[in-house]
This record gives structure tokens, sequence and C-alpha cells, in this order.
């Protein structure tokens, strides 16, 4: 069996070899296969929490508390990778892994030091904040939303350090082991919820979030250690890195707080409707965001170091055919999924949540706002892909007006729709906001590659 196994993996190292279109392949399988099991673990986590919390408001007091870590774990964190990866390759790549792991050990220091001024002016600002975003809380449900919140702000700078280490261990082509580490949280909050549900009730599934968050970046540092790349933690003074990545970074955060403000943005509206709203929009997007991170998940990451590797090569003409072969493949694949998952909305959410306190009013809420979730899909991968190209190419300041508009249309389509469809209507919204976002990011693309293109001629 091992000698089986053995010889599969060299014979499909071998047929990647031959092109960078396969390389990218082989590596969203393997991302892939490792995102099925990580989201397994949160699709379980989420039965589990079903079953205990169903769609009450404790469990909405949870995640009006996680919007705001989860917030700026996206931004901060995503943000960073999509910076990060294509500067540490041009550095590894012009100056060799020493110098890249000094760059390395001052971008540490600096992003520890930004999460913790964010983390303590989050706990600082608190009250305010949440009050704003629960604002159809009882004064209870705030109080118990606020003490949950202070469980979980350290998982600021836990997940935040283990992105700017997983950046880099993707930049490395260390795909699996960077996904794998993600299924840390959902297990140990299936653990907290299975042995402490009955003893402090919501806050088990907090604390299984926060200890989650330590085992993930624990791993991590393993992988470092046992792989021996030299990781430092050291100030090493203002490099031209440094001065890039900051060039790169601040567009792409900014871009981010405006597409992370969707999320933010619907959940803070579904707070306005009635009781349950916010956990039926969480549950109506356990589906769709598996699929995503299935496709765009996958294809983001293995995408971004290769297109950051062609840009170095300066390899136009291999960055075009890679981009046109992905934009097909991506087509085809997701449509026919994206239509086959619409038409069993309601079979799928019975079969997944409706056990214990989740009863069949439930089921017909939550199927019908998957649905309109379940519109995104193909817009939504397409439009990633644009985005890890934008950033290979450190054209990032055009994700931001691409947020900017993202984020002002939700508004506006949040509230109209709501108004007629409820929480229906803010999932429908989200579908639409993609749909004009991924329009806007391959037409953005695409002049930026011929321009840079042309200047090469």
């Amino acid at each position: 069996m091992r000698a089986l196994i053995t010889s599969s993996i060299r014979r499909m190292s071998d047929w990647a070899a031959v092109s960078v279109n396969r390389r990218i392949f082989v590596a969203i399988l393997t991302i892939g296969a490792f995102t099925i099991l990580v989201k397994g673990c949160a699709v379980l986590k989420e039965l589990i929490s079903a079953f205990q919390f169903g769609t009450g408001r404790e469990l909405d007091a949870l995640l009006i508390a996680w919007a705001l870590p989860a917030f700026f774990i996206n931004v901060l964190g995503g943000s960073l990778q999509a910076a990060l990866v294509p500067v540490y390759l041009d550095v590894l790549h012009k100056d060799g892994r020493q110098v890249a792991m000094r760059f390395i050990g001052s971008l540490s220091v600096i992003y520890l030091l930004l999460l913790l001024i964010i983390s303590l002016c989050l706990l600082s600002l608190s009250a305010w904040l949440l009050r704003g975003m629960g604002s159809g809380f009882t004064f209870t449900e705030l109080a118990l939303c606020k003490h949950v919140f202070y469980v979980l702000i350290p998982i600021i700078i836990f997940t935040g350090m283990a992105r700017l280490y997983g950046g880099v261990l993707v930049a490395e082509n260390y795909f699996a082991v960077t996904t794998v580490a993600m299924a840390a949280t959902p297990l140990m909050s299936i653990i907290c919820m299975l042995l402490l549900t009955n003893a402090i009730g919501i806050y088990s599934l907090a604390l299984g979030i926060l200890l989650g968050a330590l085992v993930e970046i624990a791993i991590l540092l393993w992988v470092f250690l046992h792989k021996k790349i030299q990781l430092s933690f050291k100030w090493d003074g203002v490099s031209p890195a440094l001065r890039q990545i900051g060039a790169q970074y601040f567009p792409v955060i900014t871009g981010s707080v405006l597409m992370a403000g969707t999320l933010l943005t619907d959940q803070a509206m579904a707070g306005m409707l009635p009781a349950g709203s916010v956990s039926s929009l969480n549950y109506a997007n356990r589906v769709p965001s598996l699929i995503l991170s299935l496709t765009s998940g996958a294809i983001g990451t293995a995408a971004l170091p290769y297109f950051a590797r062609m840009v170095t090569a300066v390899d136009w003409k291999g960055i075009c055919h890679t981009f046109n072969v992905y934009i097909k493949l991506i087509l085809v694949t997701t449509v026919p999924t994206t239509l086959l998952l619409m038409l069993f909305s309601r079979p799928i959410t019975h079969l997944l949540f409706q056990h214990g306190a989740f009863t069949v009013a439930d089921t017909q809420l939550v199927s019908w706002v998957q649905i309109c979730l379940l519109v995104q899909v193909p817009f939504y991968t397409l439009g990633i892909l644009a985005v890890r190209l934008i950033s290979a190419l450190q054209a990032n300041r055009i994700l931001m007006w691409g947020s900017t508009i993202s984020l002002i249309l939700n508004a506006i389509l949040n509230y109209l729709l709501m108004q007629k469809m409820g929480v229906a209507g803010i999932a429908l919204s989200t579908s639409f906001v993609y749909i004009v976002s991924m329009a806007y990011l391959l037409v953005m693309a695409m002049l930026v590659l011929r321009k840079r293109g042309s200047a090469a001629k």
C-alpha cells in the first residue's frame, strides 16, 4: 500500500511538472481535498450547535460577538497574505532565504504590534460597537454578547499570526498543512460543546473557538521546526521589502475592510429583523461557504504563488493562458453544481440541521435563504481568480475601489430587499453584489495585464 501511494504521488508529480497549469491544478486538488476535511469538521460543528442552540438569541449573541474579531481576522490576515506572497517570493528569488527570513522577522514584529493595538481598541469600544450591531437585542442579551466577546477577542492575535506564518508556508508550496491547521477551530468547538454545553451554555462554543485558534498557530510553528525553516522574530530595520509590502498592504487592507464590511453589514442588518434572523443567515451560509472554500478558496490559494512567479519571470503570455483556462474551468464546474444545490436546498437543510431545537419552520426559512446565497458561487469564484491575479501584479489599489463599490451597493440592496423578503433579501443582496464585483474585477485584471504586456514589448 505504501509503495502504491508513493508511486501515485511520483506519477502525479511527473504529470504536474509539464506545465504551470498542471501544477496549479494539482495544488487545487490538494487544497480542495484537505478543505473537504476541514469543512466537514465545520459542518459537524454547525450540526451540533444547531442541535444545542437552534436559532435562538443565545446563538445570535455569540454570532454578533464573533463578527468583530472575524472581521479583523479576515481583513488583516487575508490582506497580509495577498500582499506577502508576491513580495516574499521576489525577495527569496533575488536575495536568498536568509534575507527573506530577516524580512519575515521584521514583519512579524510590526504585525504583532498592529494586532495588539487593534485588540485593545476593540476592547475599549466594545460596549458601543456591540450595542450598534445588536440593536434589536434586550439588555440581558447585550450583556451576554459582551461577555462572549471578551472570551473571543484574543483570537485576533492568535489567528492573525497564524495567517502571517501560513502565508509563508503557502509561498513555499506547503498548501496541505496550512489548510489542515484550520480544522483546529471546528474540532475544538465540537469537543467543548459536547463536554461543556450543559455547564456553561453558549460559552462552550466561544471557548472552543479560542482554543482552536491556539492549536492552529501551534501546528504552523511546529511545521517550521519540522521543515527546518529558520523562522525569525526580530526587528531588522526598514528594508526595501518592508516598504514594498507596506505600499501593497494599505490598498489591500482598505479593500478588505470594505469587502468584509459587507458581511458585517449583513449581520448588523439581520440583527434588526425578528429573533433568529442572524442565526438563520449563518446556517444558510454553511453550504455556500463550503462550496466556495472548495472552489474560490482552493483556486485562490493555489494560483497566487504561481501567478507571482510568472510575474517575476515577466511571462505575460503564460499568465493570460492560465487565466483564460481557469475561467473556463470555473464556469464548467460551478454553474451545474450551483443549480443542483439550489434544486435540493430544502432536503439538504432538513438533513443537516433539523434536529433538536431546530424546527420545521427553521428549515423552511434557512433553505430559502440558502438558495439566495448560492446564486453567488460562480461569480464569487471568478472574482477571486481575478483578485489573485491583481495581487500578483501588485496592482492592489484596484481592489480598494472595487470594495468601495460593493459596500455601498450592499447596504442599499440590503435595505431595499429586506423590506420585502426579510433575511432572504439580505442574502440575495449579497449575491447581486458579487455579480457586480466579478464584472469589475475581471475587466480591470485584463486591462492591467494588457498594459503590462504592452509595456514589456
